[in-house]
Formats: structure tokens, sequence, C-alpha cells
């Protein structure tokens, strides 16, 4: 895959990853009854800041060379 596609993917996992974070607290504002579903939107949240902190110093890598 050219440096390009690279790029392009990258940057659309990134929005996937936002919209995630978005999605999931939405869910975790709901689960307010559920403590262990709270539990799992937190969990997945968490993976995703991750996700989107890698991606984005990723990107930045990429912008450098």
């Amino acid at each position: 895959m050219s440096s390009r596609d690279q790029d392009y993917a990258l940057i659309a996992v990134l929005h996937d990853q936002l919209e995630d974070i978005e999605s999931y607290d939405k869910y975790l504002k709901d689960a307010t009854d559920c403590d262990s579903c709270a539990q799992i939107w937190s969990t997945l949240k968490a993976q995703a800041e991750e996700a989107v902190t890698r991606l984005r110093e990723e990107i930045q890598r990429h912008a450098v060379d």
C-alpha cells in the first residue's frame, strides 16, 4: 500500500475511533442502571482513546517523513 493510501487509512480509522468515543459517551450516560454495562462502555472508550493517541502519533510521524 502506498504511503498516501496509508495516510488515508490512518485518517479514516482515526475518524471512526473518534465517532466510537462519542457513542461510548452516550451509552455510558445511558447505563446509569447497570454497572456492568457502564464498565464495558468505559473500557471500550479507554481502548478507543488509546487507539486515537497511537493513530495521531503515526499520522504525525508520516507528516515528518
